[in-house]
């Protein structure tokens, strides 16, 4: 057995075909990852297949992407596709292939990983439930919405994009996790078949204020709109429209929680948000060399400190977990941040619980108590205000 890219185009769909038949979908599926493969960033050690006696009996693929944290870009890596051959499985291909996936990304400037998992299983790689979802379900038979005379819905085009581009990076391209995107990604989504169901809002002048990316008519998987009540108005009378055309009752949309749309339907048409996650599946993540990413986040966690009002005794203490060791050292005015040193009271965390505290995910306190350490009071307080409980937000468009 043997774990590798798939170097070759006789490789890669080699490991199309494999996740064709594991999917019970052949030809749609292999078909599909073929040409997931023309992605931008993608290259051939993206594609991480297992070869046994010559034949590819597994693989997955990791998808690249640029993602923002606080005033940084990280680079993330989307497991995606995780396949072995039917007639292969319960022999150690699957544990081989996340393993050496896995190890590609702590080798190659990896800052982070995620993937939807499934039950008792991704944790075991190092995978810790870390974002909660939320979703805004408005039931169209429930209320009524009137469309703006003067704007109109249209299905997309790909000389929309730099409208649509701006209004995503208003609503919610700002949230920790969002994928800076390029114009070659907008590009990609088009030639890929993510946005053949996304329309475009357009006024009287034909300027684009919203867009949306629908999923059938009982999905929304992204939501770019001007914050005025005759473009929700518009956008909600669409949706009422769509969903009653194919016998629909609930229309789930998916969007950042402080979203103006979102509000908007709470409050005036009796939607209801859910925000759900599953502790041990569901959306996924773990971190890579802690040291380097911290490097990285620095001037976000110096910005967060320095919002922090005054009155917190500045006392240095390190974070060390099995990925590296980083001395957070704050004074009355700046907050310095030593990747692989130890200053100060040393805060021992599994891996695990270095990815929660990182991205914000339950309150510090909760997050080192599970963990097992006891710092200091003083310690703990700072804890709490340098990372705080966040709601990263990763489009659907971009990881489903």
């Amino acid at each position: 057995m043997q774990c590798m890219a798939a170097t070759t185009p006789e490789l890669e769909r080699g490991y199309a075909e494999v996740a064709g038949r594991a999917f019970k979908r052949p030809g749609e599926m292999r078909d599909h990852i073929l040409k997931w493969m023309k992605r931008p960033r993608y290259s051939h050690a993206h594609t991480r297949i297992v070869v046994d006696n010559d034949a590819v009996v597994g693989g997955l693929a990791i998808v690249e992407l640029p993602v923002r944290y606080g005033d940084t870009v990280l680079k993330l890596g989307g497991i995606s596709c995780v396949a072995t051959d039917p007639e292969s499985q319960k022999r150690g291909y699957g544990r081989a292939n996340m393993e050496d996936a896995v190890a590609y990304m702590a080798q190659n400037g990896y800052d982070l990983s995620f993937l939807l998992g499934i039950r008792d299983y991704y944790y075991r790689y190092g995978y810790r439930t870390a974002i909660v979802w939320f979703e805004c379900r408005i039931s169209p038979n429930v209320y009524s919405a009137k469309p703006a005379p003067r704007l109109r819905v249209r299905r997309a085009r790909k000389s929309d994009i730099p409208g649509m581009a701006a209004l995503y990076e208003k609503n919610g391209a700002q949230c920790n996790l969002s994928v800076v995107r390029e114009k070659k990604d907008w590009l990609w989504y088009f030639d890929f078949g993510r946005f053949s169901d996304a329309h475009v809002v357009l006024n009287s002048e034909k300027n684009i204020v919203g867009y949306l990316v629908c999923r059938g008519a009982g999905r929304v998987d992204e939501i770019g709109l001007e914050d005025t009540t005759e473009v929700y108005e518009t956008v909600l009378a669409f949706l009422q429209e769509k969903a009653k055309q194919a016998f629909s009752t609930q229309v789930a949309i998916y969007t950042p929680g402080e979203n103006g749309f979102a509000r908007y339907c709470l409050y005036k048409k009796r939607s209801t948000w859910a925000r759900w996650t599953d502790y041990q599946g569901g959306p996924m993540l773990r971190l890579f060399n802690v040291e380097d990413l911290f490097r990285k986040i620095a001037s976000t966690l110096q910005i967060r400190w320095q919002r922090v009002p005054r009155g917190l005794q500045p006392i240095a203490f390190t974070l060390q977990c099995p990925m590296g060791s980083v001395a957070i050292v704050p004074t009355e005015n700046d907050l310095m941040i030593k990747p692989g040193a130890v200053v100060g009271e040393v805060v021992p965390l599994p891996g695990e619980a270095m990815t929660e505290l990182v991205l914000g995910f339950r309150p510090a306190a909760d997050i080192v108590e599970d963990a097992g350490a006891c710092p200091t009071a003083a310690t703990g307080a700072l804890l709490d205000a340098i990372f705080p409980v966040t709601t990263p937000f990763l489009s659907p468009t971009d990881h489903m």
